[in-house]
């Protein structure tokens, strides 16, 4: 930091504005990993005045490209870190320097990924992945891997997360990334979560969070670790493990801003499943709207489904199953606009379960039949056997058929 500002005094004696906005960004990006984000941001702001001013676009490209990166780490996708990097996209197309506008393409990718946009995130993040390769510049190849694995993971294609997660664990022993060394542990364990391999999903969690916990200063990865470490031991049954690891992640969450909105709704909302499976209903409707509120209020589309359809299920477990079959539909229509396969299976079991109550069979019937077809069509892509039994042999997979009076898929 010392050595920027050691340049920038020297280069504004030589009245050298373009190279002043050059420093000013490599500066911001170093309060960037420090994460300091008000210097971020009155460093860019600076920078961005000065390119502008003299039409530097490149530099206004990587102006706006910070600032957006810097205001998601710490915010979530909200409007202006989206029009941030929209804007960088814009600027750098006009540029044509390849490492900017990969930077830029993968910044995008990011924002929209987080947002829910998958089909828009997916086109940006693989252009930029080409670009990044063709460029020789490894962290964008790293940022890509990982947000190309999560969009597929949102969508249920969880051989295509997998195969992009290899990638990523590739790259990263490659190069020594401790960035995303910290992470592959929970992005696998992730993965397993989904497809209900939970004694694989306890192990690379734990792992996870060791492995961040050596590899990594900030808490970010440790609170994906432990939210999703107690939400396997819960759906295993085991209560008091699973509180433990979500007490453990909750003590994470006054030590770092950054990054901390990516795991913190989730956290909140496996808090609320533990308390409606313990019948705490008033404890789990706290802690489902709290992970709402959090969720809408950084623009994550697919936890806000999520924490709905955690309401959607309370109504239900207090028999209030007209309040129950309206919240979640909400939710399910929520899932159907992202493309969120899982969300949606998940969310037309419920709702079908809420409308067997209420005597509506046909409507009921319906839904169950729209979850069967999801799963199925989940299948059809889990060509590797072990994940593919995993997961047709999952007791919620296995409600569904039941209720239908059907056996999954392969099971006889």
């Amino acid at each position: 930091m010392a050595e920027f500002e050691r340049a920038l005094a020297l280069i504004r004696r030589l009245g050298d504005r373009k190279q002043e906005v050059a420093t000013l960004l490599g500066l911001a990006n170093v309060y960037n990993w420090g994460h300091k984000i008000a210097e971020v941001l009155a460093t860019v702001n600076g920078a961005l005045a000065i390119a502008t001013e003299i039409g530097d676009t490149a530099g206004q490209a990587g102006c706006h490209a910070l600032r957006g990166e810097a205001r998601g780490g710490v915010y979530g996708p909200v409007v202006e870190a989206m029009r941030d990097s929209s804007e960088a996209l814009r600027l750098a197309r006009e540029v044509g320097d390849p490492r900017l506008l990969a930077q830029c393409l993968t910044f995008s990718g990011r924002q929209l990924e987080w947002h829910g946009e998958y089909d828009l995130a997916v086109g940006h993040l693989r252009e930029g992945l080409e670009l990044a390769r063709r460029e020789h510049s490894g962290y964008l190849v790293g940022l890509s891997l990982y947000h190309l694995g999560h969009a597929a993971l949102a969508r249920g294609d969880y051989e295509e997360a997998l195969e992009h997660y290899r990638s990523l664990r590739e790259y990263s022993e490659a190069a020594g990334d401790k960035l995303y060394l910290a992470r592959l542990p929970n992005l696998f364990g992730g993965v397993s979560l989904e497809i209900f391999d939970l004694d694989e999903a306890i192990r690379l969690n734990a792992e996870g969070d060791e492995t961040s916990r050596r590899l990594w200063p900030w808490p970010e990865p440790r609170g994906h670790s432990l939210w999703k470490l107690g939400l396997a031991h819960l759906y295993r049954g085991n209560h008091g493990s699973a509180e433990r690891a979500f007490r453990e992640a909750e003590s994470l969450r006054e030590l770092d801003t950054w990054g901390r909105w990516t795991w913190l709704s989730s956290l909140w909302r496996s808090r609320g499943e533990l308390s409606l499976a313990e019948e705490k209903y008033e404890e789990a409707w706290t802690w489902a709207s709290r992970s709402l509120e959090a969720a809408t209020q950084c623009r994550q589309r697919k936890h806000a489904a999520r924490a709905l359809r955690l309401q959607g299920d309370i109504l239900a477990a207090q028999g209030r199953l007209e309040d129950a079959a309206r919240v979640l539909t909400a939710s399910l229509d929520q899932a159907r606009v992202l493309g969120a396969a899982r969300e949606s299976w998940i969310g037309q079991a419920a709702l079908g379960r809420a409308l067997t109550r209420l005597g509506r069979d046909t409507e009921a019937e319906a839904q169950l039949t729209a979850a069967a077809q999801t799963i199925e069509l989940i299948a059809t892509k889990l060509v590797t056997p072990p994940l593919r039994r995993s997961f047709l042999a999952a007791g919620p997979v296995a409600d569904v058929f039941r209720a239908l009076g059907r056996t999954p898929p392969g099971s006889g």
